[in-house]
């Protein structure tokens, strides 16, 4: 049985949110700057960034790919080696660039620039082993792998690209959790495994049974086995007859990730501090707007739509502030920011959850 999430742990999630968006723009930042970094404004707009409309297509393709195979995998092989291999290399590919990013600029000459790749390449290796050895560390390893893909594809998309992709994102992540169900399927395989795919929050609550009800009871003891108890406490809090309740919150790599995206596009678009301030804002309300739709249903939830949402919403604002576009897309934004939140109202309303 879970109970509802509390509020220490939508806290703990939030933190971790906020380290990634604010990470990864100050990254952004001081790799943009010529002064310490080899690679300037206008190299990476010419060598860098300019992924199109058919990048974003490809690109979606591949997420769901990649989605089906993990799946299929997870069925088929009840193993652990391959899966864990994926994760090491995607813990090694993406912390690269974040490391990458922090040595060049403590270090930016040229010929410096091979020591450099390696140290960022052996520093992921090391993250990748420390979390085998503890796996407490599978939120660090996230967080970090996180940053590295939000600022790779912030680079690379601009911001008409990076925001249809998370529009996009957004449907795909309503269809997988509401619809077909698979997200569900591989959150669970990711989670079983421990995978740094995810970031997670777990607390155990011990409640006496007469604050039970009889079907609480029976389907918190469903999930019990004394035998598999190894802790000398908990085993003498059963017998005492005071029952151990989980109660977890899960959010996705890619929830991390993609509004990591969306802000880095737009800082390095339209080099506008206060844009990419707002978009982390908005995204922030949107996170706090799922745990407290998560904290009220209790059922699983795509994170992405109420992101999307949020952000347009800062993106209307940002708009009409700073007028980095013309003022008919503060209408836009807005607009697709209520869009988006209707299909989730509709299924939680209808019961589709």
């Amino acid at each position: 049985m879970n109970r509802r999430i509390e509020y220490r742990q939508v806290a703990y999630i939030l933190s971790l949110f906020l380290i990634v968006q604010f990470g990864g723009i100050l990254l952004t930042t001081a790799f943009l700057l010529p002064a310490q970094a080899p690679i300037t404004t206008q190299n990476l707009n010419t060598t860098i960034s300019g992924g199109g409309p058919m990048s974003v297509l490809w690109l979606v393709l591949y997420l769901v790919i990649g989605t089906i195979v993990v799946i299929m995998i997870s069925r088929v092989y009840h193993g652990d080696v391959i899966l864990r291999l994926l994760e090491a290399y995607v813990i090694i590919a993406a912390s690269f660039f974040v490391f990458f990013v922090v040595l060049i600029t403590f270090f930016p000459q040229q010929n410096l620039l091979i020591p450099v790749s390696v140290a960022s390449v052996l520093i992921g290796v090391a993250i990748v082993f420390a979390k085998m050895r503890f796996p407490q560390v599978r939120n660090f390893a996230a967080v970090i792998a996180s940053i590295g893909v939000g600022m790779t594809l912030g680079y690379y998309f601009p911001f008409a690209s990076a925001w249809l992709l998370m529009g996009i994102i957004a449907i795909y992540d309503y269809v997988a959790v509401f619809v077909t169900k698979h997200m569900i399927t591989l959150a669970k395989a990711v989670s079983s495994r421990n995978l740094a795919f995810l970031i997670g929050s777990s607390d155990v609550e011990v409640i006496p049974k007469k604050y039970l009800s009889a079907s609480e009871e029976k389907e918190i003891r469903k999930t019990i086995n004394t035998r598999e108890i190894k802790s000398p406490v908990i085993k003498r809090l059963v017998r005492e007859g005071k029952l151990p309740v989980l109660s977890q919150v899960q959010l996705g790599a890619g929830d991390l990730g993609i509004p990591l995206m969306l802000s880095v596009s737009a800082y390095t678009t339209f080099l506008s501090f206060f844009t990419a301030n707002m978009l982390i804002a908005g995204a922030c309300a949107g996170l706090l707007l799922t745990m407290t739709v998560l904290r009220k249903y209790q059922v699983p939830l795509p994170a992405i739509p109420p992101l999307y949402a949020s952000m347009n919403f800062a993106l209307a604002i940002a708009t009409a502030v700073t007028g980095i576009l013309p003022i008919t897309w503060v209408g836009i934004f807005a607009g697709v920011g209520v869009l988006t939140l209707v299909p989730m109202y509709y299924a939680l309303t209808r019961g589709r959850s």
